[in-house]
């Protein structure tokens, strides 16, 4: 366990202003969930995901307050259309996995001709008048229930590192499945090297909450590679601007350069923004027409 100085110094990293006893009530509900996933059988997983996902936000409130904060989830949206728009069009279909409140599908719905919002809960679902190139789908873990190459550009943001690791590989198949030939799919996660990155980061060194695994860069083109993506990159993007993509084993360098000192200074090193704004998974997957 890290200790208190530690706790204190990345809560500043991550905004969170939650005491310790709340994080700590947090970290002790989600371990016990994430169990339930970690020891379950795949076919259990089915109705589970949403099960347990249902659990944590009625069990832990403060966590759906942090991850519907209106300032800061307008910011993320915001900087997120200008990226993704530059990939769809008003005539194509964009996807989103893992949408959450959906208000990025939404806010997609005025750059392309159909925006589909794929969730495992309901909990953060939106009500009200929604617009009409605007549809939910409600997903059991790892299925896309959409028509076979009817999507131009999938995105899924810090999703790949909540499925189960026997399950990954499988959500992959149905993400290639449902692109069209051509059509991309822009998959942001957390970074293993500079993890753990959900509430288990205050207290393991690995990741033991709802995160089921954090990924490395060539962990993620391996398993891109392995369903079919034959072109995987490495996007650089910084809030709207995308300054282009670069072959993923340059960033397989970089951790391995961050790996290779002692954890002390490893952990300096990792306190620089730029070293973790590089660490942030961006990878760009395209399907290639046959």
């Amino acid at each position: 366990m890290i200790s208190v100085d530690q706790v204190e110094r990345l809560k500043v990293r991550r905004g969170d202003k939650r005491s310790l006893d709340r994080i700590l009530f947090h970290y002790n509900i989600e371990k016990n969930l994430a169990k339930r996933l970690r020891d379950s059988r795949s076919d259990e997983r089915t109705e589970l995901y949403t099960a347990v996902y249902n659990e944590l936000y009625e069990t832990v409130p403060d966590l759906r307050k942090i991850m519907t904060d209106a300032a800061v989830r307008d910011v993320n949206i915001g900087n997120q259309v200008k990226m993704l728009s530059r990939y769809v069009s008003l005539n194509e279909t964009f996807l989103e996995i893992g949408a959450g409140d959906c208000k990025l599908s939404l806010a997609m719905a005025a750059h392309a001709g159909r925006c589909i919002a794929v969730e495992v809960s309901s909990a953060l679902l939106p009500k009200g008048d929604l617009p009409t190139n605007f549809s939910v789908v409600m997903s059991k873990g790892t299925d896309i229930p959409v028509d076979s190459e009817s999507v131009d550009l999938v995105f899924s943001d810090q999703l790949m590192e909540h499925l189960h690791p026997q399950d990954a590989a499988e959500q992959l198949k149905q993400i290639f499945k449902c692109l069209k030939p051509g059509g991309r799919y822009i998959c942001v996660t957390p970074n293993r090297i500079s993890g753990p990155h959900d509430v288990s980061g205050y207290f393991d060194a690995i990741a033991t909450g709802m995160h089921m695994k954090e990924y490395t860069y060539g962990e993620l083109k391996e398993l891109f590679c392995g369903v079919g993506f034959s072109k995987v990159r490495v996007l650089l993007a910084r809030r709207n601007v995308i300054l282009g993509s670069v072959p993923v084993y340059l960033f397989s360098l970089l951790e391995r350069a961050v790996l290779f000192p002692p954890d002390l200074f490893r952990n300096k090193i990792l306190d620089f923004p730029l070293i973790r704004l590089l660490l942030g998974v961006k990878i760009i997957a395209i399907k290639l027409p046959k």
